[in-house]
């Protein structure tokens, strides 16, 4: 319902080598019948299974971007049903040091009016409550195909959430490049015969963050299990992990969360 949206993609990925310059446009349409005054602005980025999300100071995080990169222009004035360019440019540093995947964000975001102060009583100000929409446009820079690549399963348990069995697991990114695994979980019976496998989604992780993964398992017959959890990001290199499990009777689940243990 926002007035203003952003058009096209929400990530945008340049794959440069160090001292390659790199530029884009993104286009911000008014979608509303009124004007709209619009600020953007740099920050940083960086997210975490638990779902927090910090939008740093720019240039700040490890892995920033954002001083390679200058947005022109910085406040948009948008009549109705009008559509106007943001563009950057950036150049990545000449040093042959850099490796894997940095970036940042750019933010579009409408300026706040300012408080409302009754007639006649200049030290007060009317309560009243204000909606902000912004958007956020992730500017990725991949340095080649450089870079480590490590995932870790950091937290795993069961969980019930909403009347389902859901196996948990907290991914970490402890490399250099954005990674987007999907995650698969496979179980296997005492026999070593396999009784499924479950898709617990694909979700984008960059270096020092993560991000949390579950697979349905509300079918599944009680019993003693190995799982055998997958990531795929899609290169060489499949990431995996080996539990055992016990699923136990629904009437008897005392715990909100159990503990698995690594083989």
């Amino acid at each position: 319902r926002a007035g203003v949206s952003v058009i096209g993609n929400l990530a945008r990925t340049a794959t440069i080598k160090p001292g390659d310059a790199f530029e884009g446009v993104i286009f911000i349409k008014n979608n509303d019948k009124q004007p709209a005054d619009m600020r953007v602005f740099q920050t940083d980025y960086l997210s975490q299974s638990d779902g927090s999300n910090e939008y740093g100071e720019p240039g700040k995080a490890p892995r920033s971007n954002a001083d390679w990169i200058s947005v022109s222009p910085t406040r948009l004035k948008l009549a109705p049903g009008e559509t106007l360019p943001v563009r950057y440019k950036g150049r990545a540093p000449a040093n042959a040091k850099l490796r894997g995947t940095y970036w940042s964000m750019i933010m579009v975001e409408p300026n706040r009016a300012p408080a409302i102060t009754p007639e006649g009583k200049p030290d007060t100000v009317a309560v009243g409550l204000q909606t902000t929409i912004r958007f956020a446009i992730q500017i990725v820079t991949e340095i080649g195909q450089s870079g480590t690549r490590s995932l870790q399963v950091r937290e795993k348990s069961i969980v019930q959430k909403g009347g389902k069995r859901l196996f948990q697991m907290d991914v970490s990114n402890d490399g250099e490049r954005l990674l987007i695994p999907m995650t698969t979980v496979e179980l296997f019976d005492h026999k070593g015969a396999s009784v499924g496998r479950f898709d617990a989604g694909r979700t984008s992780i960059y270096p020092a963050c993560s991000m949390r993964a579950m697979a349905d398992l509300t079918d599944v017959p009680p019993g003693k299990y190995v799982a055998m959890v997958l990531l795929d990001s899609g290169d060489a290199q499949v990431m995996g992990a080996q539990y055992d499990l016990e699923i136990v009777p629904a009437n008897i689940l005392a715990p909100p969360a159990t503990p698995l243990v690594s083989k």
